[in-house]
């Protein structure tokens, strides 16, 4: 029979968790050993859950596994009377079968167990039957109000405990009274002896704190002393190796400096070739001022007499271009068509492959967006404007890539755009940027001396050298910024004056 019951019986165990949740219970049960049915008192009015979920775990060759899964919902159980004997007569075929006893001393069960409503009715009639039963024991007749005699004595009994109420409130306080004199009374030396016991045993304990903390910093100074001792011995055996290595990349850093020499003879050359470049187009493409200053503009130029709107945001640019005229419109488009060609011919020149290739076709020219995830599978955009309100939308699209293409330039050169949302201009001022490189456009001066370096950096300005390397790296980029500004300022004032 053991070896039988073995695999049939199971130790057994149940969580209450959250409803619908299974990770983290607020109640385990314990184990119970080798049993067919389980129970268990619980009280829920401290668990204070309306709602929760029981698992049912048992071992299985030694590992704890789930058996089963309830969902109870107080709200929705079905009452299935008090007679325990009678219910488990009608449900001892039912396997694992959950039933749950509350304070009122009836059974309930789950709402989804596959229960025959016939003995469901059954039970709650025969519940039903006990407690009209129970009542008429109880209850011979029926009384629907209380006798005068039973009215008097109620009124007497609410009389006396009132009167207790009074009675014990008036003790308490007495009892509170004297508890708190003689409290006084007895304690008042004590408590001074130990106020005094308290502030001698905090003096010593904040002398000994404060002995701890100069223990504590004379420790760490002896430390860094014996690191800086440390380190001193290592680097003093260490001085002839470097030394022979710094012998050793003498005839390095000398390649190095010829190189760097070379280099700069390049970028010498590069720049004189860009200023050269830059003074060709000017000449072929000449961006003149126009003479006339607006309010709307810091800068006016114009180019074979066509001239760029000037805006401050492409919703004003939108609303000037509808009102266009076609000869207006055919301007804007032969001058649009100047500057790609202008875009296209500086890209190749300086080497410089665009983001948004752009193709010229004169006063049709168009530009591609091949970066962009745009959902239409057409990614041209005009760059030139018609009397159609879709493909002006189009056409500032456009523009914004070309501007795109412009600040690509600008970046590669490490030059600083204008704030001002005008294509001619920029153009204008890139150009003229790429004309100072020959060093006649404007004296700018060394921002760095050579006496601002540190003596660890190195003291000698030979090409090739840190300091040299750094010294020209800064002022590439301030002579690049003053550039800039100084050309902006020439332009401004040929816009005033001319």
């Amino acid at each position: 029979m053991q070896e039988v019951s073995r695999p049939t019986f199971f130790d057994s165990f149940y969580t209450l968790n959250r409803f619908m949740n299974t990770q983290n219970p607020f109640y385990i049960s314990s184990v119970f050993k080798k049993r067919v049915s389980i129970q268990e008192d619980l009280d829920f009015d401290s668990v204070n859950e309306k709602s929760s979920t029981l698992n049912l775990f048992i071992r299985l060759n030694g590992v704890w596994q789930l058996l089963c899964q309830y969902h109870v919902k107080l709200s929705l159980l079905v009452n299935i009377g008090d007679n325990l004997e009678e219910i488990h007569e009608h449900l001892k075929d039912q396997a694992n079968f959950l039933i749950i006893r509350l304070a009122d001393g009836c059974y309930y069960a789950l709402p989804d167990t596959n229960l025959s409503p016939y003995w469901i009715l059954t039970l709650q009639e025969q519940h039903k039957q006990n407690v009209l039963n129970r009542i008429s024991t109880l209850y011979h007749s029926r009384q629907r109000t209380c006798s005068y005699d039973q009215i008097m004595k109620l009124d007497n009994l609410s009389t006396c405990i009132r009167d207790l109420l009074v009675i014990k409130k008036d003790l308490e306080d007495r009892i509170h009274e004297a508890l708190q004199s003689g409290m006084h009374t007895a304690t008042e030396p004590q408590m001074k002896e130990s106020s005094a016991r308290n502030a001698h045993i905090k003096r010593m304990a904040d002398a000994q704190r404060f002995r701890k903390f100069q223990l504590t910093r004379s420790i760490e100074h002896n430390r860094a002393l014996q690191d800086a001792k440390q380190n001193t011995i290592r680097s003093l055996k260490s001085l002839p190796e470097s030394m022979q290595e710094r012998d050793q990349f003498g005839p390095i850093k000398d390649d190095l400096a010829d190189h760097i020499v070379k280099l700069d003879q390049v970028n010498v050359g590069l720049n004189l070739e860009k200023s050269r470049i830059a003074k060709d187009l000017l000449f072929i493409f000449p961006i003149e001022s126009t003479g006339i200053r607006k309010s709307s503009s810091k800068y006016n130029f114009q180019l074979f007499g066509y001239k760029f709107p000037s805006t401050s945001s492409m919703s004003q640019l939108v609303k000037l271009l509808n009102k266009l005229s076609r000869t207006q419109m055919a301007r804007l488009n032969a001058l649009i068509g100047y500057m790609v060609l202008i875009l296209i011919k500086l890209s190749g020149y300086l080497r410089i492959p665009l983001r948004f290739p752009a193709r010229f076709l004169g006063s049709n020219s168009y530009i591609h967006d091949p970066i962009s995830h745009i959902l239409t599978r057409n990614r041209l955009y005009p760059l030139f404007v018609t009397q159609n309100s879709t493909l002006i939308l189009r056409f500032s699209y456009g523009l914004i890539l070309l501007t795109k293409d412009l600040n690509q330039l600008f970046e590669y050169e490490n030059l600083y755009k204008v704030d001002d949302f005008n294509l001619l201009v920029n153009f204008k001022i890139f150009l003229t940027c790429l004309t100072s490189y020959d060093g006649r456009s404007d004296n700018i001066r060394d921002l760095i001396s050579e006496s601002a370096v540190s003596d660890d950096v190195g003291t000698s300005f030979k090409p090739g050298s840190p300091s040299q390397i750094m010294r020209d790296s800064i002022n590439e980029t301030l002579k690049s910024e003053e550039r800039t500004n100084h050309i902006r300022k020439h332009l401004l004032e040929q816009s005033d004056y001319k």
